[in-house]
């Protein structure tokens, strides 16, 4: 075998390294910033990747604090999954008492 062919079977797709980040069970949701450092591949490479990838993955209606796009695998959450996340955190958020309030 030429080094050329064992060079193109050794690297793994983009969009296989992204769905195998995406099924890290340590995470429901990712950013496309932690995805990129666990595969080591571009920010660009890795949102245009997600975008293409529609059938499996999908952007999520939550963001994170800072206000960054997550994703998720469709076959792990639905988007009746978010919003009951969602209306959950709001819930907890209106009630907890911050160092203010004691």
């Amino acid at each position: 075998m030429s080094a050329a062919k064992s060079h193109k079977k050794a690297k793994k797709p983009s969009k296989e390294l992204v769905l195998m980040a995406m099924r890290n069970n340590k995470w429901d949701y990712r950013t496309v910033h932690g995805i990129a450092i666990e595969t080591k591949l571009p920010e660009a490479v890795v949102l245009n990747v997600l975008k293409e990838s529609k059938n499996e993955i999908r952007s999520s209606i939550i963001r994170t604090k800072s206000g960054k796009n997550l994703y998720a695998l469709k076959n792990r959450k639905s988007a009746i999954a978010d919003v009951w996340w969602a209306i959950k955190k709001m819930s907890q958020d209106k009630y907890e008492a911050s160092d203010d309030d004691i």
